[in-house]
């Protein structure tokens, strides 16, 4: 880069965006969810509405049903969608505010997937998280 080029480069504000959503289009919670790998249009009031638990405490494989993918600066592991076996219990966690966006056709499809899922015998998650971890997503630690 030249120096004029290198320059302008330092003067750009710092990214606060998100890059995009990482799917498990496959994973039963979003098998009445038609959906792909990536964002498409159907998750933006999903999206717009979420506020994504932060797992980096969580285990170095530990992999979203939804994960928002957080700017390179950050890179915080971000999930909209997720789930977790706890101790003997089970945990699914939608950080999607779906009631303000409930006249949505695709929010209540959304939400009658997970909760379909949630309700039926596919609900095993096979990720764990320690009461520990999960405190510390919640900011109770």
């Amino acid at each position: 880069r030249s120096s004029a080029a290198s320059d302008v480069y330092k003067r750009q504000p710092v990214a606060v965006g998100t890059m995009g959503l990482c799917i498990q289009s496959d994973h039963p919670a979003l098998a009445q969810f038609p959906s792909e790998n990536y964002s498409t249009p159907q998750w933006y009031d999903i999206v717009s509405h979420s506020s994504c638990a932060i797992l980096d405490c969580a285990d170095t494989g530990f992999r979203p049903i939804v994960q928002m993918i957080d700017n390179f600066e950050r890179n915080h592991r971000l999930g909209i969608l997720w789930e977790a076996a706890v101790g003997t219990g089970k945990l699914l966690v939608c950080t999607s505010r779906l009631s303000e966006i409930a006249t949505r056709p695709e929010a209540r499809w959304f939400a009658r997937s997970i909760l379909a899922y949630a309700g039926s015998d596919a609900f095993a998650p096979e990720q764990t998280m320690t009461p520990a971890q999960l405190k510390t997503v919640f900011g109770l630690s």
